[in-house]
């Protein structure tokens, strides 16, 4: 049989920046068209909150064997039990950042997933709000929940770092600010192609999976793991030391990649790393 995986949603305040409640040049933009399309117009009329799945994280989940199943942020965090209860493994996915306060820091160089607007709310601000408290605290409880229980987590990007963070660990907020390197890791241009190499260790599940202690990703990221959570071990860095993957210290399949494996889809070594996550969870 084929294990249900859960899949976390990515959550957005609203469709469309707020433009409405922004600086005097955001509100004439506003203007200029609500004025101009009826279809922005439209648009804006609805512009309500929405939870979203990228379509390659499905896709993935489901040609390494498994049956994806979409698990929206929530407040009713007493529900996550009965989530673990009919999923076989989850998938925390990419997006925005994770608010410091999680890892007790004040936020200083957080950008969210496409770089904030300074004058709008995490509430108004769409897809560039820095932040979404309820996916945070949803998640961070769903990680820890699925570790106590032995169910097999695979972090992606963003999911890397929520992984850390649930396990006592902390984040670099920008890795060029607070000088964790001198390098841009946030290769748009190459969103579905090689970037740069990482190296493995040799002693890792990542390098059993990949059998190579190099390795060509891709990189979308202007934050990554900082000091380590409990239990973690660090599988592979980039040429600059900037940490890549981590994985539990024990037998249970707990791992975060800082790439995004499922935007490369041509890439068979790279859906490698599915279709052993898939097979952990039909053991478990």
């Amino acid at each position: 049989m084929k294990p249900i995986i859960g899949i976390t949603a990515c959550t957005l305040n609203s469709i469309l920046p707020r433009l409405e409640k922004g600086n005097s040049d955001q509100r004439a933009e506003y203007k200029r068209l609500v004025d101009e399309s009826a279809s922005i117009r439209a648009i804006y009329s609805f512009n309500h909150s929405v939870q979203l799945v990228f379509e390659n994280d499905l896709r993935a989940i489901e040609a390494a064997g498994g049956i994806p199943l979409i698990i929206p942020a929530t407040d009713k965090l007493e529900n996550l039990d009965s989530i673990l209860n009919v999923v076989s493994g989850i998938l925390i996915t990419g997006g925005y950042d994770v608010d410091p306060k999680h890892y007790n820091e004040a936020d200083q160089y957080s950008k969210g997933l496409l770089g904030d607007l300074e004058t709008l709310s995490d509430e108004d601000a769409g897809f560039f709000a820095k932040f979404s408290e309820r996916r945070d605290e949803m998640e961070i409880a769903l990680v820890q929940k699925a570790y106590d229980k032995s169910t097999p987590v695979l972090g992606i990007c963003r999911g890397n770092q929520v992984i850390n963070v649930a396990m006592g660990g902390s984040v670099y907020q920008d890795i060029i600010m607070q000088e964790a390197s001198s390098n841009e890791h946030t290769d748009i241009d190459k969103w579905n192609a090689i970037s740069h190499n990482i190296v493995i260790e040799k002693d890792s599940r990542l390098y059993d999976i990949l059998k190579e202690d190099q390795f060509g990703i891709n990189s979308l990221h202007h934050q990554s793991v900082k000091d380590l959570g409990h239990n973690l071990k660090v599988a592979a860095r980039a040429e600059d030391g900037i940490i890549e993957c981590i994985e539990s210290t024990d037998d249970r399949f707990l791992m975060g990649v800082q790439w995004h494996p499922e935007m490369l889809a041509h890439d068979d070594a790279q859906q490698s790393i599915f279709r052993y996550f898939i097979k952990c969870c039909q053991t478990e």
